[in-house]
């Protein structure tokens, strides 16, 4: 789950029925149910295991990560378009993100991949740098400062770890 800063609405993903529905959290209405399925070759098709989801601040750009890679979609109007039609950015060590965050000026997407850190540019998918964490177990929690120049983690550990996205 997760909120847009700039548009009322709320992007969740139900590992249940494999859907990614979005909220307006004025109304308390579902605006937006879509089951996400996956190409695997021309006459069949599979829905895609969601394993986690992250929207941009200003509500029209939605990332979906799945045991494969992270996708990213517009949110149009009753609709989301695919436009990641390219592997840039989603290398094999990508794979089995379980948890995404957008930074507050949207222009970083960090990503979770059991204990490391992926930060990628938002609008060219492009991979800035890829931290391995001092966490001995999960990550449970990223949080970008307000004015998005440190990143930091939780772990279920108790150890909370904070990187200059200047230095690193």
């Amino acid at each position: 789950m997760d909120v847009a800063v700039q548009r009322p609405i709320i992007v969740t993903a139900s590992v249940k029925d494999k859907s990614i529905r979005v909220w307006n959290y004025l109304t308390g209405h579902c605006e937006y149910c879509k089951v996400i399925l996956e190409e695997k070759d021309h006459n069949n098709e599979k829905e895609m295991e969601i394993l986690a989801v992250a929207i941009h601040p200003n509500g029209y750009y939605i990332a979906i990560s799945d045991v494969e890679m992270i996708r990213f979609f517009h949110l149009c109007y009753k609709e989301l378009r695919y436009y990641n039609n390219d592997q840039i950015g989603n290398e094999p060590n990508k794979a089995n993100c379980t948890m995404m965050k957008f930074s507050n000026g949207g222009h970083l997407l960090a990503a979770v991949s059991e204990r490391h850190v992926h930060l990628i540019r938002s609008y060219s998918r492009e991979t800035i740098k890829t931290i391995y964490t001092p966490h001995s177990s999960e990550i449970i929690s990223l949080y970008f400062h307000p004015n998005d120049n440190f990143l930091y983690t939780a772990g279920y550990d108790g150890v909370i770890v904070q990187y200059n996205l200047f230095d690193f």
